[in-house]
This record gives C-alpha cells, structure tokens and sequence, in this order.
C-alpha cells in the first residue's frame, strides 16, 4: 500500500478522529486530529454556535497543510468542507489520498447528542456544515458509509486502500461532462435537469448564495455528481478537451467579460462556450467572429422559463456543427419530449427530443426571438377574448376559465389556454374577489417582442399581430392617462345580443383560432425572409416540432404547422397550407361577427383586428397602394411602376407640368 498521505475527511460527528486515529494505529502512521489545531478564536465561536468563515480556516488550513508536508505516513482528520480546503490541503502534497466518511443529517446529529465535552454546539452548527459540505468527485475520494459498526468502516477503508480504487486525486482528473457559470434561476434548474440526466456539472457563480444553493439541491437528487468550484481556473480543470462551458448570465457586455476571463483561465480553441441567455442574435453573430480562433463560441436558446430548464425545456441551439455533436447528446437528454403522436411526455421519460439545431450561429437565438414575438401575440389575443368576455357578455372570471378548460379540448390545446383556465378560477389570497381583477393592469415586458417588430420593420417582412401585442402593452403602461380618458372620451356604442351565448363563445373559439394562425403565419414568414437572407437554410418542419413541447407556445397546433411544412418545404405562407386555407374558410364569418361586434361594444381587439386585416391584405390581388405610389411622386418624385410594363421600368408624372405628361427614368 503506498498511500503515505491519507486526509479523512466529513462533517462533525460522521466520526473522523476516532476512525483516522484506528487507521493511523493499523498503518503505524502519524495521526493529527485537525480540530487540535483551531486557534482559540475559531474555538470559541463554534462554542458559541456560531458557524465559520472561510477566512477563520484558512490559517488552520495552511497549518495542516504543512503537517502533511511535515510527515511522510500521516493521518489526518479533518473537515475539508469545500473544495478550495481541500485545494490548500493537497498543496505540494499530489499524492494525497482522501477518505470521506459519508453520513446523512438524522444519523450524524443522534452522534453528536451522546457527545460529552465537545466545544460543537448545537444543531444549527451541524445544519451550517451540511449546507457548507460540497462532496468530492467520485474518482477525487474514497467514499465509505458511516452506517456500519466501527470495525466494519475501518475494514472497508483498508480493504479500498489494498485495491488501489483511487488512481488519481488529482483536480485535474476530475472530469465533468460539462461546466455551468452563472446559478441563478435558470442555470440552477439546468443544472439540476442535467444531473437528473446522470451528467456530471461543475459548477461556478461570483453569488456564494447561488453555489450553495444550487450544491444543497444537487445533494438531494443523488444524481450525476455536482461540484462546485471557486475560481474559473478550478473550473476549467474538471473537463475533459474539448471542454464544453455554458453561460447562463444575463444578455448583454458581461458575457464576452466571462469569456475573456475564460480565456485567461486556459480556455484554448477547440473548447466550446455556450450562450445559454437571451442575447440577441445579432450579437450572437459578432460574439462567433470575434472568438473564432480563440474558442468555438456556441448558442443556446432555452424557452420554458425555470420549470421548463428544470424539467424539460425546448431548446434551440446553433453554431458549428462539429460543436453540436459534443453537445447534442446532453442537449437531447435534457429537453422536453414528445410521443409518437406529437404530445408532451413526463420528465425522464423516453421520446422525441425537442432540442434543435437551428443551422449557423445566430439562428437559434433568432427562432427563439421569432417564438417570443409569437408568444407576446398569443398571449395578447387570449386576453382579448378574455377581455369580451368579462365586459360584453358579462362572464365572471371563474366561468370563463371553464370556458378556455373547454377550448383546451380541441384543436385550441396549448399551454397558454391551460395556465389562462388555471389562473382565472384562482381567488384573490387576502379577498374575496378573483385574484385576477386584483392585479393591476400594466403589463411588463422584457424586450424579445420588441426585437421581433424591430426585426421585422428592418427586413420588410410584416407582422402586423405580433407588433400590435408589443403596442398593447405599452399601451397598458399608460394607466393614469387610461383613467383620464374613461372620464372625458365617451363611447357610443351598441350593446351585444346575448340570447345565444353558445352562439357568441363558439364565434370568439373560431376568431382566436384564426388569428392565432396569422401570428404564427407572420412568425415563421419572418423567419422564412431572415434565413433567406443570412443563407441559415431554417428547417421550419424541425422548429415547428421542437416547439411541441417544453417552451410558452406548446400547444397541438404546431403538429399541423410540421406536417404543413413537411408536405411544402418551400411553402410561401402557412395561410396558403391547404389544411390552413380550408379551416379559415371554415371560421371566417365568426371571426368577422367577432371583430363586427367587439368595435360596436367598444371592446378593444387590436391583436385580432390586426390579423383579420393581414388574412385581408393577403387575399387581396390588388391593394391601393396604386393610390399610395402615385401620391409618392406626387410629391416626392419617388417614380413607379406600371402594370402594363416590366416592374424595373420606373416612370414619373410631371405633376407641375401643363398638360401633364408622363416620363421614363
């Protein structure tokens, strides 16, 4: 046995200094219970029950560390809580071998209530090493359960050290699968969704609280091994080449800021960083270049908020395809999925995977910005129905829940239909009232709507329905202003026929569907046009999939979108899918009746209006932008075209002139 070093190491009472001083006894080595070693400052504040800091061990740790270096065949027992102790203590001591003596809270606290004149006080102090304890790799430490008599744990340590099960203690053989910077909400759930997976995280946050938070909660799946690192360097030195580190930090400057750090900590160029926030794509694109021969500089885009990154998110990856096949099997792993008929499955479960790879770098976080602007239009026209409902018909909120938990029957099943039901039965917590009518009416935003009309206004591609959601809720902002003008702007109005109400529910079923149609259509064109334009070469079968399950916009719809696409890769508009074209002629009157008898009640529809007028506008061969041309060169001398000549061939009316005559430019 040539292990000449041997640290043992776990939390107070899982019985270190007895069992390392019977280890030492048998091996005829030195033995040093670390506690001996505490100043009398750290004495007398675990007397007082009051946990240490890190500052407060570093001394101590140093002084073991040199006992280590001190002895040749040495036992010592000592807490080695974290893995930066652990660092001090393997301190040109390479060939340290740890032993970790692994116990649970109930078994190790009933052992330290039948201690007798122990300076540890109290369970809090217990609680506090727990929540402070990140346990060693699995190939960086012998682990040995405490449960067993005495004899029979010294037994089993002995019968480890024989066999030689620890090759390399080492931290540069600890590998994770993959690293994780950044453990706020979404990273912490991602994490825990990939060690759910059996993969191995290391992890990394500058928020202690996040790393001790996100190590409590990997210790109680007992899944994949989490370890929590203090330093990037330390980081880096868990993963095997091609190293794969995914950043989950908010969009902006600070993530080339990591990466930078990154690069000094030893990332090299065939390593993979991965964006997994909600940058804009655009800056995705500039971050790719800049890094190219620095790194392989990967996106990530994850929609479902914290339970979808928890449980099974959709994701939508991009970048070098050589980068997706190190990381597909994790990304695969950890998505949401669907059965053989296109509904989502429990986590865990066997299915379809909705992680996709969009194409080149960019596109992901483009789809996801795309899906956004769709999810900001469907919210928007659910709350317009909602919204007819409470003030035409007169429905109380919990009656209108019952009525989406009926649409969610069919063919308007979604998420967003699931949670609107779920919300309006709930009752205010502190009132009588519905908790709906006791949230105020200004609606927050964090900008992907926005991006999406931007994006669409610069490519020329229109979108009249998701812009109109992102106007909504500007609108919504301007409370005070809205209150002055329900005092001096007076509506005359027509009230509405209330005698079928079937008749009326079943009309708005119909306007929704429709116009949740024209906003998926005007999504999935703007996609159509920017990935004609960066030559992306979108998949539209293979998003319309990915986003079954896992993200905001779920619903059974988008099978129908998939198998349209499927059917007309080359599809110019989702409207003209023949599937699609025959429902709207289907529901067309309702949604007419609907937009008729919103305007003369003086509901506000916006979202629904526009989409009513984008079916409109495409199903109309000639529009009056004839007029609009001609009042162009009117004034502007911006010529046009003619009908009767090649479109290139641009003509103008000398307007001042008399008589008026026509020129060639």
């Amino acid at each position: 046995m040539n292990n000449k070093k041997i640290l043992v190491m776990g939390v107070s009472g899982c019985g270190k200094s007895h069992i390392g001083h019977l280890l030492a006894q048998s091996l005829n080595y030195e033995f040093f219970d670390g506690d001996d070693f505490h100043p009398q400052s750290n004495v007398e504040k675990m007397q007082q029950g009051i946990p240490l800091t890190d500052e407060d061990r570093i001394d101590w740790l140093h002084t073991l560390n040199q006992l280590f270096i001190d002895n040749e065949s040495v036992v010592i027992a000592c807490s080695a809580l974290k893995p930066e102790y652990r660092d001090i203590l393997r301190n040109n001591n390479e060939n340290l071998t740890i032993v970790y003596l692994q116990g649970n809270f109930d078994t190790i606290w009933q052992r330290h209530k039948k201690r007798d004149n122990h300076w540890f006080n109290g369970k809090s102090m217990l609680e506090s090493q727990f929540d402070t304890l990140i346990e060693p790799l699995s190939n960086e430490a012998i682990f040995i359960d405490i449960t067993p008599p005495v004899e029979t744990v010294l037994h089993n340590i002995q019968q480890k050290l024989k066999q030689g099960m620890l090759m390399s203690n080492s931290p540069s053989s600890n590998h994770s699968h993959i690293a994780m910077i950044g453990l706020g909400v979404m990273g912490k759930s991602l994490t825990l969704n990939l060690l759910d997976n059996q993969f191995n995280v290391a992890g990394f946050d500058i928020d202690k609280d996040h790393l001790t938070a996100t190590t409590k909660e990997a210790k109680q799946l007992n899944k994949g091994t989490f370890l929590a690192c203090d330093s990037l360097t330390r980081l880096l030195s868990t993963l095997k080449s091609p190293r794969v580190i995914a950043l989950s930090i908010p969009a902006g400057k600070i993530v080339e800021q990591v990466i930078d750090d990154l690069l000094k900590a030893g990332l090299e160029p065939q390593d993979i960083v991965i964006d997994t926030g909600n940058s804009l794509w655009t800056d995705t694109i500039a971050r790719e270049q800049k890094y190219q021969s620095q790194l392989q500089f990967f996106s990530t885009a994850v929609s479902g908020g914290e339970q979808g990154a928890r449980f099974g998110p959709a994701l939508m990856a991009s970048g070098s395809a050589e980068a997706w096949q190190s990381i597909k099997p994790m990304w695969n792993a950890i998505a949401a999925k669907v059965d053989s008929n296109g509904l989502p499955v429990p986590p865990l479960h066997d299915g379809e995977s909705c992680a996709t790879y969009t194409g080149p770098s960019g596109s992901g976080h483009f789809v996801k910005m795309v899906h956004n602007g769709i999810e900001y239009a469907d919210m928007q026209l659910i709350c317009e129905v909602y919204h007819y409902l409470r003030d035409a018909i007169e429905l109380a909120p919990h009656q209108i829940g019952d009525v989406f938990t009926e649409w969610n029957q069919g063919v308007l099943n979604s998420y967003l239909i699931e949670i609107t039901a779920d919300i309006l039965k709930q009752q205010d917590f502190s009132t009588d009232h519905p908790l709906v009518d006791m949230i105020l009416d200004k609606a927050g935003q964090k900008g992907t709507g926005t991006w999406t009309a931007i994006n669409s206004l610069e490519i020329g591609c229109p979108t009249p329905t998701i812009t109109q959601s992102v106007y909504a809720r500007s609108l919504s902002s301007l409370k005070s202003r809205r209150l002055i003008g329900a005092q001096c702007l007076k509506a005359k109005t027509q009230p509405v026929d209330k005698t079928s109400l079937s008749a009326v529910i079943n009309e708005l079923h119909d306007a929704l569907y429709c116009a949740k149609l024209c906003a998926y259509a005007q999504g999935f064109d703007l996609m159509n046009a920017t990935s004609e334009q960066q030559n992306w070469q979108l998949n539209f079968v293979d998003i319309a999939k990915g986003w079954r399950a896992g993200c905001i916009i779920r619903a059974t719809f988008l099978q129908d979108i998939a198998n349209a696409y499927h059917h007309t890769p080359a599809l110019d508009n989702l409207l003209f899918a023949e599937h699609f074209a025959h429902q709207l002629e289907a529901r067309q009157l309702s949604w007419r009746k609907t937009v008729s008898n919103s305007s003369m009640h003086g509901i506000p529809m916006p979202g629904i209006n526009s989409a009513l007028s984008y079916f409109d506008s495409m199903r109309c061969g000639t529009l009056p932008a004839n007029l609009l041309q001609a009042q162009r060169d009117f004034f502007g001398s911006h010529t046009y075209s003619r009908i009767d000549q090649s479109e290139s061939a641009k003509y103008h009316v000398e307007w001042s002139h008399s008589p008026r005559v026509e020129v060639k430019r």
